[in-house]
């Protein structure tokens, strides 16, 4: 089947420190192309779950674009390592593959990346090392630090992403990971996205009075940072790309505490009915996307982000058309890859000719004091 051809300005997936400094408009309007992209997506997968036509639940990143799509544009994604949680679709989006190859993730159709075992965001693409999200994300952590370990030892120039919520950043996979990547000199990024919830759980009843995150990264010795997302996106970007920047020189950790946003909830069945009253309206007004936008506008691309902003909402439906237009999985085969193929037998068979097994103790206990 024959996908919709992306908008032109979706064809660039990178940025660079140097297309900030000589094309900053050109940078941001590609940045913004993503936002959208990205937004216009998370918003129609909700109304399609409240019609019936996506099962299970929906999570979305509404809010959290100004953080993923800077990071993920700036990354190196030939080399680099990530795991994104389930805020990033924008991040699965310029990481690699088709919107449709994501969509047909959430409809869990033959085609899906998951075949068809859930649906959701939590998937990944571990051929260009982008790994599958787990739903307690301060597991995902140690598997980042596992897969740029590996990438150091081959040689390769590659750096790590790893994301937590500000819920997860306190469970015990993260702070082994941190201590480890601080321990092996490992150039990882370590990402809070701080949204303010754990579902429903405010930060205020998370953590001591005052807490900051990002301090955290004192206990182990590295940089911490706070940075907000939701204010301005030029910003966000220069910020990431000076930290990973840093990463790459130091080939030490770093730990940033990102605010950021999540405007529909938890997930598509989470009413919010634990929010304060006005605590919605304040969230809507920090709101990067369409602050980017009056941003875009003021500097006379008003005429280009209305073409641009018709250009991918069609590209968004013409994608769900071809998602939705693909078959139901068949479950014949669907446990040949569960687990690995069978190893080669040992080409060795005990026997009393067998070389014989050293005397020597590998490990022996000390003689007990007198």
């Amino acid at each position: 089947m024959v996908y919709p051809k992306p908008p032109a300005i979706l064809a660039g997936r990178d940025l660079r420190p140097a297309d900030l400094a000589a094309d900053l408009p050109g940078a941001l309007l590609r940045t913004y192309a993503w936002m959208l992209t990205a937004r216009t997506a998370d918003n129609r997968i909700l109304d399609l779950f409240r019609q019936g036509l996506i099962r299970g639940t929906v999570t979305g990143g509404q809010g959290n674009e100004g953080l993923i799509v800077p990071l993920a544009l700036l990354a190196d994604k030939d080399v680099d390592v990530i795991s994104l949680t389930h805020r990033g679709l924008g991040g699965h989006l310029i990481w690699s593959g088709h919107l449709v190859d994501h969509l047909n993730q959430y409809f869990a159709n033959a085609a899906s990346p998951t075949k068809a075992r859930e649906g959701n965001v939590h998937h990944g693409d571990p051929k260009h090392r982008s790994l599958p999200m787990i739903s307690h994300l301060g597991i995902m952590v140690s598997n980042v630090v596992g897969a740029t370990d590996s990438q150091r030892r081959f040689g390769r120039p590659a750096m790590g992403f790893a994301f937590i919520g500000d819920g997860s950043s306190s469970t015990g996979d993260v702070h082994e990971s941190l201590n480890l990547a601080t321990l092996l000199n490992l150039p990882i990024l370590f990402v809070i996205e701080n949204n303010h919830y754990a579902y429903s759980t405010p930060v205020s009843e998370q953590y001591a009075a005052g807490l900051e995150l990002w301090r955290r990264a004192a206990g182990y010795g590295i940089e911490g940072l706070a940075l907000d997302c939701t204010a301005d996106v030029a910003a966000t970007l220069q910020t990431f790309a000076a930290a990973i920047d840093k990463v790459h020189r130091t080939g030490r950790p770093l730990l940033i505490e990102a605010n950021t946003l999540r405007l529909r909830g938890h997930a598509a069945y989470d009413t919010c009915d634990y929010l304060k009253p006005g605590e919605a309206d304040a969230m809507f007004a920090a709101d990067p996307l369409p602050k980017l936008r009056a941003r875009l506008a003021a500097g006379s691309h008003g005429a280009k982000l209305d073409a641009l902003d018709a250009e991918i909402a069609a590209f968004v439906e013409e994608c769900l058309k071809v998602a939705m237009a693909q078959p139901r999985p068949d479950p014949a085969g669907m446990a040949n890859d569960l687990f690995a193929p069978p190893a080669p037998p040992i080409p060795w068979v005990p026997s009393i000719d067998s070389e014989p097994v050293s005397a020597t103790p590998k490990t022996q206990n000390p003689k007990p004091k007198s």
